[in-house]
């Protein structure tokens, strides 16, 4: 299911580090720009929101403001992998729910071998067959940006891959790119690199983050998320998930001025 919304954070992220049109990565790219304190707390609100568990295919492109009763809000726009509560996947080598091959969990990430391609984009009509899509994944986009069938099973619910799923949406806002083609923008390099990286240690020691983040203490509830969300450990990233819940809701509870923010970059009248 798919909702009409008034922007796509995608399109936001664009609009904020000026990225030239189909930019996915560039190695020695560092942004000029502090992306919009109200749009990372009201992403973070969006996981209280749906209780930590709900989409399980979260990335930008899935990602919109919707206008409410007159008020600006993140929302997801496309249900289409969505999960709910007592539905664990029913197989832990494969997935039962649809998802983007750059926002999977250390522990999702699947493994690419001869067979990487078979049964890989979630459409049944769709055209393309195995060796067109081998020779189409010389063109990252081609798989690491599609949703596809590959991921390896959720923990538990789910809730804390969708949390490392929002850990790397929160940051590809702040940097302007995903942060998982850091070692190279191949497939074997992104899977190495979601397997093994310390996303949260590696962004306190980012340029990045020192010059925006490190001293704005507007931004310590971020922090924090981030420093929650990218937990190697499944069990642990799961309890983390309700730490969250349970002791850490209210300092999100303010978002600041959305509609004010976002009106920098689109005509809202």
């Amino acid at each position: 299911m798919i909702r009409r919304c008034k922007i796509i954070l995608d399109d936001l992220i664009a609009k904020v580090h000026n990225l030239k049109p189909n930019h996915l990565y560039e190695n020695n790219f560092v942004t000029s720009q502090k992306f919009p304190t109200s749009v990372l707390f009201s992403l973070c609100q969006m996981f209280f929101n749906c209780q930590g568990f709900k989409h399980n295919d979260l990335k930008p492109t899935n990602i919109g403001v919707m206008i409410k009763n007159g008020q600006y809000k993140m929302e997801y726009i496309d249900l289409g992998s969505m999960g709910s509560r007592g539905s664990p996947d029913s197989c832990a080598s494969h997935s039962i729910y649809p998802a983007t091959l750059l926002y999977l969990s250390n522990t999702k990430v699947p493994d690419y071998d001869s067979n990487f391609f078979e049964n890989f984009l979630d459409s049944d009509d769709d055209e393309m067959n195995t060796t067109e899509l081998v020779e189409e994944s010389k063109h990252i986009t081609a798989t690491v940006k599609e949703t596809c069938k590959k991921a390896k099973g959720n923990f538990g619910e789910g809730r804390g891959d969708n949390l490392w799923a929002k850990g790397l949406v929160l940051r590809e806002c702040m940097e302007g790119q995903h942060p998982a083609m850091k070692n190279g923008q191949d497939l074997d390099s992104i899977f190495e690199t979601l397997k093994t990286t310390d996303f949260y240690t590696d962004f306190i020691q980012s340029k990045v983050y020192d010059k925006f983040y490190k001293n704005d203490p507007e931004f310590e509830p971020v922090r924090r998320f981030l420093q929650l969300a990218f937990e190697r450990d499944a069990e642990k990233r799961e309890a983390n998930c309700f730490q969250l819940l349970n002791n850490e809701r209210e300092i999100f509870d303010g978002v600041g001025d959305l509609r004010g923010e976002l009106s920098k970059y689109y005509d809202l009248e």
